[in-house]
């Protein structure tokens, strides 16, 4: 998920204020800019592992008055792309890898034209299908989450802190993105 943690944010240049998530890190979280979800099904009896797609959608745009009163919100669309990969040769994360690719983008419906949030994520998964490996990059702003849910059980697997690393609307504009990797043993 992309939130973004402040209560409120102002669009640089036309100093037009917009109402945000307002919160920090959390799985069950309502507000967010842009929130993408999969379920992922490891190979099992000779059958080839899967990934679905089982959401992707952007959070409404408010914008605020100079009293805090919304007065004209609006929903972007988000351009995304979903797509897995299996491969059956060994590499240097081990054998029978899923790689589980999402890129999504979204701007402010209400700003024309307005720069986007951006992410592009790619998700490796062991041949048991264990989450091992997280790579990709999206942009300085805003904050950024991934979840695993295991069998009712959700462990953190990412975060970037937009605060925490004093980072701001203007740095959609101004700045290169933040690049990811991880690993997890198993």
């Amino acid at each position: 998920m992309a939130f973004i943690p402040y209560n409120q944010v102002y669009a640089p240049l036309t100093g037009r204020r917009f109402k945000g998530d307002g919160r920090g890190f959390n799985p069950y979280a309502k507000s967010y800019r842009m929130k993408l979800q999969f379920r992922f099904e490891p190979r099992s009896k000779g059958a080839l592992p899967q990934a679905i797609l089982e959401g992707c959608k952007t959070g409404v745009t408010m914008e605020l008055d100079e009293a805090g009163q919304v007065i004209d919100k609006a929903q972007y669309n988000p351009s995304f792309k979903f797509g897995y990969t299996y491969v059956q040769s060994s590499g240097s994360l081990g054998f029978g890898n899923t790689y589980v690719s999402l890129a999504a983008k979204a701007s402010n419906p209400l700003v024309k034209p307005s720069p986007a949030i951006m992410m592009l994520f790619t998700f490796i998964f062991d041949v048991r299908g264990n989450l091992i490996g997280l790579i990709g990059d999206h942009t300085k702003f805003p904050s950024f989450e991934a979840y695993e849910i295991v069998d009712d059980h959700i462990t953190r697997k990412y975060v970037y802190d937009a605060v925490a690393e004093g980072t701001s609307v203007r740095h959609l504009i101004y700045g290169p993105e933040v690049s990811v990797i991880k690993k997890w043993p198993r």
